[in-house]
């Protein structure tokens, strides 16, 4: 995909003054696997130093750029560590502030054709960058951008999510935005146009390329993933299974008493494939929660989920289950995860994830990283 830095930003958000295009979707039951269907998981690069300005802290994001380069957000959010493919520290740019090339929280990164660097930091907007990290300029965009809702759509350009409240944007969760004054354009994603208290995580997105011109939406709480263009919704996959009920107002505002509620935590595409990652409650997630209230070990508190959908089948051909929590796709078939070595030098690992079995490479049999146990049965049938 050629990826320029010009045209326009497109933006997912929250009745609207705006007309909107209704559209009958299609609403299509995704089904089960027709034999088991395992994936292979094998470690493909690692990331992190030691010591020196290589370390990386907690809660690790990585971003995949040109000639082989990551980018990698640690915690506090404030900055952007380079690396080289091998796992070698090149350089980092960017710290705390609110100035020129300054970050309060950073969102997402991404590297343009020409090398340019983009970063969208919350609340300020987009700040982009040359290779070396030297701010070129700056473009203030008005909504506060979420994580998961940034990619870059052929024919459409940069999607992000974000709630933008306005009366001519409110209820309409897709938004085109210029890159160069941050205005929007046009707004679409709804086919109603109306914004319910009751959704469950209001109008933020976790976003994905489609086709040209189409990108792939879905809230957090709902496995349900639709894909739409400026003309309206033009499917809706819907998975139906018992460990991921949809949540409630209810649920979100009384917690978790009974189990963490399910969340749809990323998406990446192919032409004929759909790879989602979701996070279920762990067997262990209660005593985690008991251990530490305020801030559990998110590793004994969810699970990972991964599924691949075919999209021309429409089933699930490949799903594993992780005793760890995973972090964001870089690609599809590939996903980002923040370890913890012996001595206590934090990791970012980056792993393949196949339908079928890998060539070579270090396939990743560590006892308790990859279960095949469930605490909610995940038939493969």
């Amino acid at each position: 995909m050629k990826r320029e830095l010009v045209g326009w930003l497109l933006i997912a958000t929250v009745a609207s003054c705006v007309p909107v295009a209704h559209i009958s979707a299609q609403f299509i039951p995704i089904s089960e696997c027709e034999a088991p269907c395992p994936l292979v998981v094998e470690l493909a690069g690692t990331f992190g130093d030691d010591e020196g300005p290589g370390m990386l802290g907690e809660y690790v994001r990585g971003f995949p750029g040109n000639n082989g380069r990551w980018y990698l957000v640690d915690n506090p959010p404030t900055a952007v560590k380079v690396y080289d493919g091998a796992g070698g520290f090149l350089h980092r740019f960017g710290r705390s502030g609110e100035g020129p090339g300054e970050f309060r929280l950073i969102r997402s990164v991404l590297q343009f054709d020409d090398g340019v660097v983009a970063v969208l930091d919350d609340p300020s907007g987009l700040k982009f960058f040359d290779s070396a990290g030297k701010l070129l300029r700056e473009t203030r965009l008005p909504f506060a951008p979420t994580s998961n809702g940034v990619v870059y759509a052929d024919g459409l350009g940069m999607v992000i999510a974000a709630n933008v409240p306005t009366p001519e944007r409110t209820g309409l969760p897709l938004h085109v935005v210029d890159l160069d004054d941050g205005s929007v354009g046009l707004s679409f994603g709804s086919l109603t146009g109306e914004y319910r208290l009751s959704d469950a995580g209001g109008m933020s997105r976790v976003l994905a390329e489609g086709p040209a011109g189409a990108v792939w939406a879905a809230r957090r709480y709902e496995y349900r993933i639709e894909l739409w263009t400026p003309d309206g919704l033009e499917r809706s996959l819907v998975r139906d299974v018992p460990w991921f009920p949809a949540a409630t107002l209810s649920t979100m505002v009384h917690g978790w008493s009974e189990r963490p509620n399910a969340i749809l935590g990323s998406l990446a595409a192919t032409g004929s494939q759909l790879w989602v990652k979701l996070q279920v409650a762990d067997e262990r997630w209660r005593d985690a929660s008991e251990a530490n209230p305020g801030n559990p070990d998110r590793d004994g508190f969810f699970d990972t989920i991964i599924e691949v959908i075919d999209l021309d089948a429409l089933r699930v051909i490949g799903r594993v289950r992780l005793d760890e929590e995973f972090s964001n796709f870089v690609a599809p078939g590939m996903i980002g995860r923040t370890a913890v070595t012996p001595a206590g030098s934090v990791r970012y690992q980056v792993y393949r994830i196949s339908t079928t079995r890998p060539g070579s490479g270090q396939v990743t049999t560590v006892p308790g990283l990859i279960i095949d146990r469930y605490s909610l049965p995940i038939p493969c049938r």
